[in-house]
């Protein structure tokens, strides 16, 4: 899946079957706006408030790889660290990550020390670089 938000948008945006100002006025822009976005020439709105109305004008679903890839392409501005950055690519990080965030700190640490014990890592220590 494109992971570029401006191409992403607009196949989407086709795929869906909305002519630019048709979709430009169901998501509250103005086409000007628009099309800024689709062009590159904007960067990918940062309220979540948006993007879940854009995504939702487009159809598409939580938990899909469309959706994970929309957000993923949204966010790309963020900072991450390198070694984290890569993970993205990885199919099921989004999925983890909103599985983890339910979590509790103690759960999540148990979960955390229970996979690092299965791989032969030393247990998490707060505090420390890992």
């Amino acid at each position: 899946m494109e992971r570029n938000f401006a191409k992403l948008l607009k196949a989407l945006r086709l795929r869906a079957g909305y002519g630019l100002r048709e979709f430009a006025e169901v998501v509250g822009e103005a086409p000007s706006n628009y099309v800024g976005r689709e062009s590159g020439k904007l960067g990918p709105w940062q309220s979540q408030a948006k993007l879940q109305k854009i995504a939702n004008a487009l159809a598409l679903r939580p938990g899909t790889e469309d959706w994970d890839a929309f957000f993923i392409a949204a966010g790309k501005n963020t900072t991450l660290p390198p070694d984290l950055e890569s993970q993205l690519e990885r199919k099921m990080i989004p999925v983890l990550l909103r599985t983890v965030a339910r979590l509790s700190d103690e759960e999540l640490l148990k979960v955390v020390d229970d996979l690092r014990k299965q791989k032969g890592l030393p247990q998490y220590e707060s505090g420390g670089t890992d």
